[in-house]
C-alpha cells in the first residue's frame, strides 16, 4: 500500500510529491508534509459517538429519515431527529460538519470541565473554533448541523440493553432569556451564550473520549470516512496486545450508503486508510483481500 510518510522519508518532500502517480496520493503527500512540519500537536477529543453519524441524509423514502441506527462494534447507536415547535422535522445529523461539530463539543467540555459551555458569540468566531474558513454558506451549512445535533435523542446500546438514552442538549441561554433547541426561532433571538447539555451526556463524553490531534483533523476535515477512521483507529490501536484481523463482513462504518458491491467498499477504505495513515503515522495497519489487520500502535497523542 502507498504510505505518504514511507515515501516522503525516502525521497524527500519535494521529490516525493514529484513522484505521486495520483492526485489522491499528491493529497495524501500534502497531508503527512503538513503533519511534519507541525511543531506542536493540539489536542482535540471525540468518541465513537462521533462516528455514529451517517455520511449523507439519511432517507425514508423520498423524505428525510427520522432515525438512524449504526452498530460500532458490541454498541449500537439510535439517533431520533428532533422535531420543532410547530411539528416540522429538524433532521439527523449528518456529514463532515456534524462530526467536526460534535467533535467541538466533546473539546469545549473537556477543557472547560462542565457540560455548560460558553458560546463564542460572533459567525467568525463560531467559525474559527471549529477550524472552519469561509463566510455565510459555511456558517449556515455548520449551524444546521450543531442545530440537528442538539435536539436529536441518542440511544447508546450494549448487547441490546440501553447504556445511555436522552437528549444530548438541555437548553439554551440568550440574553433574552432560556430556550429549548426546539425553538423555530433561535436565529432571531440574536446569539446564545451557554448552551446547556445533560449531566449524563457529559458524563458519557468523559468515559468514553478519545483524544485526538487537532491538526490531524483540520487536514481531513472535509471527509466524514476519515474522520470515523481516524477516531475508531485512535481508539482501538493502542488498547491492543496483539494483531486483531476484521474481515471484509466485519468493517462497516456505517455510511448510509449501500454498496452493490464489496469492491466498493474496498476501494473506499482503501483511499481512506491512505489518507488517514498521513495524519496517524503512528498507525499500523494493514489492509488485503482478507481484510484489516491492526498492530499495537501508539495513540496519535
Amino acid at each position: 500500500m502507498f504510505d505518504p510518510h514511507e515515501m516522503i522519508q525516502e525521497h524527500g518532500i519535494d521529490e516525493a510529491r514529484r513522484l505521486t502517480r495520483t492526485k489522491w496520493e499528491h493529497t495524501c503527500i500534502n497531508a503527512a508534509a503538513t503533519m511534519l512540519e507541525t511543531a506542536k500537536a493540539t489536542p482535540a477529543y471525540a468518541s465513537l459517538m462521533v462516528a455514529s453519524l451517517p455520511h449523507r441524509q439519511p432517507v425514508d423514502g423520498d423524505s428525510p429519515a427520522r432515525q438512524w441506527r449504526r452498530q460500532i462494534g458490541h454498541d449500537e447507536y439510535f439517533l431520533e431527529s428532533g422535531f420543532f415547535e410547530d411539528g416540522t422535522l429538524i433532521g439527523i445529523p449528518f456529514g463532515a460538519k456534524a462530526r467536526l461539530a460534535l467533535i467541538y463539543i466533546h473539546t469545549q467540555m473537556i477543557r472547560q470541565a462542565s457540560p455548560v459551555l460558553n458560546v463564542p458569540h460572533t459567525h467568525n468566531a463560531f467559525l474559527k473554533a471549529l477550524d472552519m474558513r469561509g463566510g455565510g454558506m459555511s456558517y449556515k451549512l455548520i449551524t444546521d448541523q450543531t442545530r440537528r445535533i442538539s435536539a436529536c435523542k441518542m440511544t447508546i446500546s450494549r448487547d441490546r440493553l440501553a447504556a445511555w438514552t436522552g437528549p444530548l442538549t438541555d437548553h439554551f441561554i440568550f440574553d433574552v432569556g432560556v430556550l429549548p433547541p426546539s425553538t423555530q426561532s433561535l436565529d432571531s433571538a440574536g446569539f446564545a451564550r451557554q448552551t446547556v447539555f445533560s449531566q449524563e451526556f457529559y458524563d458519557l463524553i468523559l468515559a468514553s473520549k478519545v483524544k485526538l490531534s487537532r491538526q490531524a483533523l483540520q487536514i481531513i476535515s472535509d471527509n466524514s470516512w476519515a474522520i470515523d477512521l481516524y477516531i475508531w483507529l485512535a481508539s482501538e490501536l493502542h488498547k491492543l496486545k496483539a494483531p486483531w484481523l476484521l474481515d471484509w463482513e466485519s468493517l462497516e462504518f456505517g455510511s448510509g450508503v449501500k454498496y452493490k458491491r464489496s469492491r466498493q467498499l474496498r476501494s473506499t477504505l482503501f483511499k481512506t486508510l491512505q489518507l488517514v495513515k498521513a495524519v496517524y503515522p503512528q498507525a499500523s495497519v494493514e489492509l488485503d483481500e482478507h481484510g484489516l489487520t491492526l498492530h499495537p500502535s501508539p495513540a496519535p497523542l
